[in-house]
């Protein structure tokens, strides 16, 4: 059998294939050494999104020491008013009292008055009704089934009718004759007369000289005319009314929103009682509801003043005045008791004015004289009390 009929070691073939010749092997680590070489040298190319953030971030401020030292800054979010149009607003006021809310919806469900935004009853005799449209309003302002329930209409910051007086009428004319006699100019349409009334000695109503006019729209004429003779035209303010059961201001007892009798010295839930410690229930203060120096009675005052000079309404008064009304007053109190000493049937004012102010002696009867004048002032001063 000849050698290179030997037989094969399968063994000793893969191990000479698995080690490779020295060329080989030097080609192969220069390959590896350039891979290594090639793969450090490769810049990374971003793609656009990426280029964005990146720039993004680059631009971002950075934070500084002085930053953290100066402390928190703190960011209020604006209010949005809520702004309301005018121009679809009304009030509605009545001698009766309004029907309920369904009662209500029930009824201008059947007069096909729609797009009404909001109802706000203010009171039992009036409400404030805000619509989508003019058109709804303007609907709603001439239904004659609603004007037959006697429902008088005003729009928001709107003068209906304006007030003036005349005095020095005749006693005998009717309120008939005097609004037929009455002439005014074509800018002016009178609508009513009433005359006044006052309260004679023994406290009974009687007719006055003095006749209050009604003009419809925002125009006062400043005078008219009674058989071609000039008279002029006072304007009008109105009083401030009071309610005789609640004591509140702005309305009188046939339209009083409650039922309660309240008592005008305490404010409690009683009649008139015989207490002497006042709570005003307007104000709050140490004194009766009836009380005209009351802050809130003043304030109502001023308003109505507003209104009677600028022919303006209730609501846009109320705008007008420099300062927001507020209904608890500071009031300054005077001590009004009296020492039982002064008390005395036969005891005069001289004799108690020299009690109080002892008289000094002094050499000439000017100086008297000025002593005298001197205590009097003092003790007028004392009894002035400072209206606010």
């Amino acid at each position: 059998m000849d050698e290179n009929d030997a037989p094969i070691d399968e063994n000793s073939v893969n191990n000479e294939l698995r080690t490779p010749s020295p060329t080989i092997y030097l080609s192969e680590m220069i390959r590896k050494e350039k891979k290594e070489h090639c793969e450090k040298e490769i810049e990374y190319i971003p793609m656009e999104d990426d280029v964005e953030q990146w720039s993004a971030r680059v631009n971002k401020r950075e934070r500084d020491d002085k930053d953290e030292d100066e402390g928190w800054q703190t960011v209020m979010k604006e209010k949005k008013i809520k702004t309301q149009d005018t121009e679809m607003e009304m009030y509605i006021s009545c001698k009766e009292k309004f029907p309920k809310q369904f009662a209500l919806a029930k009824l201008l469900k059947e007069l096909k008055i729609t797009d009404i935004t909001k109802i706000k009853y203010l009171s039992p005799y009036k409400i404030r009704v805000e619509f989508d449209n003019v058109n709804c309003m303007n609907r709603m302002m001439t239904c004659e089934d609603l004007l037959n329930k006697g429902w008088k209409f005003q729009k928001a910051f709107q003068v209906n009718f304006t007030y003036g007086t005349i005095k020095d009428v005749d006693l005998d004319l009717t309120e008939e004759e005097i609004k037929m006699r009455i002439k005014c100019d074509s800018r002016a349409e009178l609508s009513s007369v009433c005359r006044w009334k006052r309260r004679d000695a023994d406290g009974n109503w009687i007719d006055c000289e003095r006749v209050r006019l009604c003009f419809k729209g925002s125009y006062l004429p400043t005078h008219v005319f009674v058989d071609s003779l000039r008279i002029n035209v006072d304007s009008y303010t109105f009083p401030v009314s009071q309610c005789s059961r609640c004591w509140k201001l702005g309305h009188t007892l046939s339209r009083c929103p409650s039922d309660k009798i309240i008592c005008p010295k305490c404010g409690g839930n009683h009649a008139n009682c015989e207490t002497k410690t006042f709570v005003c229930v307007n104000c709050q203060g140490p004194h009766m509801a009836l009380n005209k120096g009351c802050p809130v009675f003043l304030n109502e005052k001023k308003i109505r003043e507003i209104m009677s000079q600028f022919n303006c309404t209730y609501r846009k008064a109320r705008t007008m005045l420099p300062e927001s009304p507020n209904h608890k007053y500071k009031i300054q109190t005077v001590n009004t008791t009296v020492d039982q000493t002064y008390i005395h049937p036969n005891r005069t004012y001289a004799n108690i004015v020299s009690h109080v102010f002892p008289p000094t002696q002094v050499d000439s009867e000017e100086e008297q004289n000025v002593n005298h004048i001197s205590s009097a002032q003092v003790s007028s001063e004392q009894t002035k009390i400072p209206i606010e």
